[in-house]
């Protein structure tokens, strides 16, 4: 089970059925539709180098925009980086379309949020606002609002001390947010 249709959540199930994984998965996202928000999202060659891994690279390529040398700089004009890496620049939206095109279909359930969830011995039990679904593994894919995160770790604020939006997806809380508890079906 997969809370979260965003592009991480996608970018999962696109990489399992590519895969060929021997897990069958569902995503559940509480929103009525596919959409993103924002404009555009700068992939690094490390994002392209996995999206080429899932089977969606060259679409990915296809659709953005290479992004040119740069800098990162403060307020006063002072360098703090310079960049000088083939970036590539996509529409959020456009890249959500492109993964959600490589799940397997019928495998994503809208409008049924996550609203919590507990270990059980064969697994995990889902708890979601149209009632309780039974899974193997359960991965917190819902956003910096995920309620997954949350249930793991409570407390966890949405912003840090200075108003910022936390990031649940950085690599040292990347794995204590999933779930896993793994069962080959």
């Amino acid at each position: 089970m997969i809370a979260g249709a965003g592009i991480a959540g996608l970018a999962l199930a696109a990489g399992l059925s590519h895969a060929g994984a021997p897990w069958r998965y569902r995503l559940l996202d509480e929103r009525p539709a596919l959409g993103s928000t924002g404009g555009a999202i700068s992939l690094w060659p490390a994002a392209l180098d996995a999206l080429d891994r899932i089977g969606v690279g060259a679409a990915v390529r296809a659709a953005g925009h290479p992004v040119g040398p740069g800098s990162v700089r403060t307020r006063g004009g002072r360098t703090i980086r310079s960049l000088d890496l083939p970036l590539l620049a996509v529409r959020r939206g456009l890249l959500v379309e492109l993964l959600h095109a490589a799940v397997s279909p019928g495998s994503l359930t809208f409008g049924c949020a996550v609203t919590g969830y507990r270990r059980t011995g064969a697994g995990v039990r889902v708890e979601t606002a149209g009632g309780p679904l039974d899974a193997a593994a359960l991965v917190g894919a819902d956003g910096f609002r995920s309620r997954v995160a949350r249930a793991l770790q409570p407390g966890l604020a949405e912003r840090d001390e200075i108003g910022r939006a936390t990031r649940l997806n950085s690599s040292h809380r990347c794995i204590s947010y999933a779930v896993f508890c793994l069962k080959k079906k």
